[in-house]
């Protein structure tokens, strides 16, 4: 059986709305949660105000919550995996976290170190890693192909639930990820 997919919100108002409109999971948006607090997206919210929004959304909903960490929060993995066991202290049954333009191997690392982290905190953790080659245009053209399957592969042995590829724009990287896929599902997210 699939997980639910999560709505993603910015706040326990909202994350209540969604939950009373059907859905069955949660997910904060890194971005939204930033910016309802007046900082930009970018891991540039405090830490102790990301861990107080998923409070808050846990203590209204009945429905798992899933939160986006951006990078973890941590320039390396141990504090990442710190950082997770908070998250989890704090409610969230799952992060979304992406490498951004670090290298994959240091994501690769800070899912294995979530993971464990989560774990040693008592709960199990779903980890959706992204890919962010597209997004953040890390390689254009022929290159980002080849590049977003290598990524996804290093990432995939580190365990993450589902890969997110980032944002593809057209339907050849879609096919390419699909015949490339490691052991996780990949996620596509789509952009304008």
């Amino acid at each position: 059986m699939r997980p639910p997919r999560p709505a993603e919100r910015r706040d326990a108002g909202s994350a209540r709305i969604i939950e009373h409109a059907g859905a069955k999971a949660i997910a904060t948006s890194s971005a939204a949660v930033a910016w309802s607090h007046g900082y930009p997206d970018g891991q540039a919210i405090p830490r102790e105000a990301l861990l107080a929004t998923v409070r808050e959304i846990v203590r209204v909903v009945g429905v798992p919550v899933s939160a986006d960490v951006e990078a973890g929060y941590a320039p390396d993995a141990d504090a990442a995996g710190a950082f997770a066991a908070r998250v989890v202290e704090a409610g969230a049954v799952g992060v979304i976290v992406e490498h951004g333009t670090g290298a994959p191997d240091l994501l690769a690392a800070k899912i294995e170190r979530m993971k464990t982290a989560a774990a040693k905190a008592g709960g199990a953790l779903r980890v959706n890693a992204r890919v962010d080659v597209y997004l953040r245009r890390l390689a254009e053209g022929p290159a980002a192909y080849d590049e977003t399957p290598a990524r996804a592969r290093r990432e995939a042995g580190a365990r993450p639930d589902p890969l997110d590829d980032g944002a593809l724009r057209n339907p050849e990287p879609n096919g390419l990820m699909r015949r490339e896929r490691a052991r996780a599902p990949p996620r596509y997210l789509a952009v304008k």
